[in-house]
């Protein structure tokens, strides 16, 4: 993902997202998943599509939805800086690595609030909070969570699980708990 002082691109890239997957009456998901460099892109759009669905099924404004996407699509963007990924970072929350990519990721994005929204890029440093308060950094819990967050940590662990070879059974159930 490249992005300069004009973030018309990414506003692009949620747009034909949000038309594409969501807007459409018959909704196919084609949750691919790539090697190497493309994993990080895969995972972020995956995670993008399905933040997206489960937003516009409770039926949360457009608005909402929109920068659910943005979110959704740089809520990984730390490792990218990192140059290293772990896949199931919502399960060892205390990786010196999990950790660095939210804070790296925060970092890089926080000079492009007027053009993003300070909810997304907030997101980036929080979507690994827990609704239990067992998150990282802030211990958030419950409602003081960005209702972003809370969305997004549905698509992006469901995805992480997919990809590391779960089946959606297994997903789903490992959500449920």
């Amino acid at each position: 993902t490249k992005l300069n002082e004009n973030s018309e691109e990414l506003n692009t890239l949620v747009k034909d997202i949000y038309s594409t997957f969501v807007e459409e009456e018959n909704i196919v998901l084609n949750l691919f998943h790539a090697i190497g460099d493309e994993a990080l892109t895969a995972h972020s759009i995956n995670t993008a599509i399905i933040s997206s669905i489960i937003s516009v099924n409770l039926k949360m404004p457009y608005v909402f939805t929109f920068q659910l996407l943005k979110a959704s699509l740089l809520h990984d963007i730390g490792y990218s800086f990192l140059g290293e990924r772990v896949i199931n970072d919502y399960e060892d929350l205390e990786n010196k690595t999990v950790k660095s990519h939210l804070i790296s990721g925060y970092k890089a994005m926080k000079n492009f609030k007027d053009n993003i929204s300070k909810e997304a890029i907030d997101a980036i440093l929080e979507h690994h909070e827990r609704y239990d308060g067992k998150g990282i950094f802030m211990r958030l819990s419950g409602e003081r969570i960005n209702p972003l967050v809370r969305i997004l940590q549905v698509g992006d662990a469901y995805d992480s699980m997919i990809e590391s070879g779960k089946n959606p059974y297994e997903a789903i159930s490992f959500l449920f708990k």
